[in-house]
């Protein structure tokens, strides 16, 4: 036994770092970009680092939410084929998990658009003139 079929089992093939990221597909790394600027924007404003903050730092939030949604409608409307051999196709079903991920997706763009309506409403700050 050589040292390159260590901790693999018998049969099984090797995967390397390009087999692997292109098993990686596009929609679930737009999920989780989203999910990762929603924390990453709650954090900011839990935190206290941004007292008020701009439109800007709500739009890529609700753009990439919205992105997340209609992807997963997407895949909710037409699911993947895992299996095809001319005699027997075998499809994804929809089940909960892929609704959770659609109320979730729809629920970050909802909070992202009212953060965006709120910081657009909200008067701008004045400066008061200093009295000598």
């Amino acid at each position: 036994m050589d040292s390159s079929s260590k901790g693999r089992t018998a049969g099984a093939p090797a995967l390397g770092i390009g087999e692997w990221i292109s098993g990686v597909s596009a929609i679930a790394l737009v999920l989780l970009i989203t999910v990762c600027a929603a924390l990453v924007v709650a954090v900011l404003r839990l935190n206290g680092s941004v007292r008020r903050p701009r439109v800007a730092l709500y739009l890529p939030v609700a753009i990439l939410g919205l992105a997340s949604t209609l992807l997963i409608v997407y895949r909710v409307v037409d699911p993947p084929i895992f299996f095809d051999d001319g005699a027997l196709i075998v499809e994804g079903a929809v089940k909960l998990p892929i609704v959770l991920a659609l109320v979730a997706a729809a629920g970050i763009t909802l909070g992202a658009c009212l953060a965006l309506w709120e910081a657009s409403r909200r008067p701008a700050a004045r400066i008061a003139p200093s009295r000598a």
